[in-house]
């Protein structure tokens, strides 16, 4: 006798609002082949599942449903599994300028993105930032000690992990001024002065 029929999918990938989305169900046990369906809930807006297990389409609106899936297999017999669909909306990044840093003096600042699917992996395409600064790819941290003053154009690009991965871009500038001047009395002492006598020294 062949085992039970199981459904082995406990959790489906996020998908991407507008972009093309795949993900195939799996189950084990019973007699193949087996025979898909939706016998509660729905999926997300564009999406359907076939007979065969595969669920695509293109997702037209963010947003989280819950559904029920049932599997049945050549002898009948059926199993089900609840399960969920995150749609997140495009990806952006919603970072739109940068404080101004000055030459020597360490710099922090984060690059933000929101949309798509996390975790993102941040770069720059185009341009580069000031030296002594990098902008590390995980966060999307700008940090470091700029070496140089002047203004410092870039394009920061992020890509989410989207099963079809989408990309943002954005130009930004990075101002540095330059260090600033210390003021210091060079004057260390002074000439004698005799009494009655006019006198004049200069600071």
């Amino acid at each position: 006798m062949p085992a039970a029929v199981v459904i082995s999918t406990t959790s489906l990938p996020a998908a991407l609002l507008g972009s093309n989305y795949t993900a195939t169900l799996q189950a084990t046990g019973g007699t193949s082949p087996y025979s898909w369906t939706i016998s509660a809930g729905q999926l997300p807006s564009g999406l359907t599942l076939s007979s065969s297990g595969v669920i695509t389409g293109v997702p037209t609106q963010s947003g989280s449903s819950s559904f029920t899936i049932s599997v049945r297999d050549a002898n009948g017999a059926t199993a089900s599994q609840a399960l969920s669909v995150a749609v997140n909306s495009s990806l952006t990044i919603t970072t739109s300028s940068l404080a101004n840093a000055t030459a020597g003096t360490a710099y922090s600042a984060a690059l933000q993105a929101s949309g798509g699917v996390t975790p993102y992996t941040w770069s720059i395409s185009a341009g580069a930032l000031p030296a002594g600064v990098s902008l590390n790819a995980g966060t999307g941290a700008i940090s470091g000690t700029p070496t140089a003053s002047g203004s410092f154009n870039f394009t920061a690009s992020v890509r989410d992990s989207a099963t079809t991965p989408s990309t943002a871009t954005k130009a930004l500038t990075l101002s540095v001024a330059s260090a600033p001047v210390t003021l210091t009395i060079t004057t260390s002492s002074l000439a004698n002065a005799t009494a009655g006598t006019a006198y004049s020294a200069a600071l």
